[in-house]
């Protein structure tokens, strides 16, 4: 497993794996959700990618982000596909975004 800085072309596999976290169905013609976007380009907005088939490709097994306003640090996400529970993602996911950051952090659930 890696550990990635996501770009836009990322955004829908957030999506992917938020809504497998959640209790709905994927929204038929939606591929994104706007915070993740926000994440994007207003914060750190991180992937764990596994390999997955042939070649170089990778699956998107979980993200995270945080959002970083007058030295607090605020966990907006942090979400791992349902199957993959347990296996130390999350961790990894929140060692590598809170690396280097002094001060207070928070999220709300």
């Amino acid at each position: 497993m890696r550990i990635v800085a996501a770009g836009e072309m990322h955004l829908p596999a957030c999506f992917d794996v938020w809504v497998a976290n959640e209790d709905f169905h994927h929204p038929d013609g939606v591929a994104e959700f706007p915070l993740h976007r926000h994440e994007l380009l207003t914060g750190t907005l991180l992937l764990a990618a596994e390999p997955h088939g042939e070649g170089d490709a990778e699956l998107v097994v979980g993200f995270g982000a945080v959002l970083e306003r007058s030295g607090v640090t605020y966990l907006a996400d942090l979400f791992v596909w349902p199957d993959r529970h347990g296996r130390g993602i999350g961790g990894a996911l929140m060692e590598a975004l809170f690396a280097g950051r002094r001060g207070p952090r928070f999220t709300i659930a």
